[in-house]
């Protein structure tokens, strides 16, 4: 529920900006970005629920106007440097330098509840999501505690056009959206003791929603997916192997329908081979693909990324079986 501080007639620019950041913003930490994205909406209304907002002369407002509230809103204390937050017992709760001299720009807000890892990494950096290994965790899949956060996000020219495209939403003109482009998620922070790690697809998958949180993770079928593209970014191929066999089949229909959407069809083929080989499920769409697979030979093939061809071989997915515990499904090509 929005705060409403103030009940005369105005409001003070800084008054307005506290009640939307306490009761109007959603999340419990925030950027630059978004506070002086806010503060161009206030010069462009003039008011702030049926309030007028005094202080406010200039038809528009400049990047010392943003620089100026978000200071006032650090010594008021409704906001404190995200490098500042107190530590939590047994975590670091800081960060490594970046491109502008470590968490310059990020923030939480006071008073407000704290979040994991998780949810600041989702709200700071709004394209992309938790995905491989800290997928696998969400969803219980591991019973690894990964030291890192993987993170995966669209190109930033999709970024930047994402961005573009909501802002002309609300303002109804791209004019000045580059001020309030978010900022590109860069691998070497680290939050609650966790490093991120950032992975770009061309192909940008939206991810699941978490219900009640602000975060996004790969859906559970995309997770199986990513499992096999890239075992070294999930615990190995042996333990993406493990985890297979003890889950997927409980989540063969998602994984089934996923493939169909995002699958290109080396993924098809090896989770094709692992679905129908090893676990024995039936589909009309295992099928189709198995006949696709079958006359698609060729030498780059493999169950997995991580080790080097094989020669034994499965006919039937005409994938080369790089595996020690899968070779007994297969026969010498």
């Amino acid at each position: 529920m929005e705060v409403n501080l103030f009940m005369a007639d105005t409001i003070s620019l800084e008054e307005a900006l506290t009640s939307w950041i306490l009761g109007g913003y959603e999340y419990s930490v925030i950027t630059r970005e978004k506070i002086a994205e806010q503060v161009y909406f206030f010069y462009k209304e003039k008011s702030y629920r049926e309030q007028k907002i005094r202080q406010i002369s200039k038809a528009s407002s400049d990047s010392k106007d943003y620089s100026t509230n978000i200071d006032r809103l650090l010594r008021s204390g409704v906001l404190v440097r995200f490098g500042e937050v107190p530590q939590r017992k047994g975590t670091a709760y800081t960060a490594m330098a970046w491109d502008d001299g470590g968490m310059d720009g990020f923030y939480v807000i006071s008073g407000k509840p704290r979040y994991t890892a998780q949810e600041s990494i989702s709200t700071f950096f709004p394209y992309g999501y938790v995905s491989h290994i800290s997928a696998m965790e969400w969803y219980g899949l591991t019973d690894k505690v990964p030291k890192v956060v993987r993170f995966t996000t669209c190109s930033k020219v999709e970024w930047k056009g994402r961005f573009e495209s909501e802002f002309v939403t609300r303002f109804g003109s791209n004019k000045e959206f580059k001020d309030f482009v978010p900022k590109y998620p860069k691998a070497g922070l680290f939050f609650e003791g966790k490093e991120l790690l950032v992975s770009s697809e061309t192909n940008y998958v939206e991810p699941a929603s978490v219900r009640g949180t602000p975060m996004r993770v790969s859906t559970i079928g995309k997770t199986f997916i990513d499992m096999f593209r890239h075992p070294s970014f999930c615990g190995g191929d042996e333990h993406v192997y493990d985890v297979f066999l003890e889950h997927g089949k409980k989540y063969s229909k998602q994984i089934i329908a996923d493939l169909e959407k995002y699958g290109r069809k080396i993924d098809k083929a090896r989770l094709g081979f692992m679905l129908d080989k090893v676990l024995g499920v039936k589909h009309e769409k295992i099928n189709i693909w198995r006949e696709e697979a079958r006359h698609e030979r060729g030498g780059s093939k493999v169950l997995s990324t991580d080790r080097p061809f094989s020669s034994v071989y499965d006919e039937d997915w005409s994938i080369s079986l790089n595996m020690e515990v899968v070779k007994a499904y297969g026969s010498e090509n």
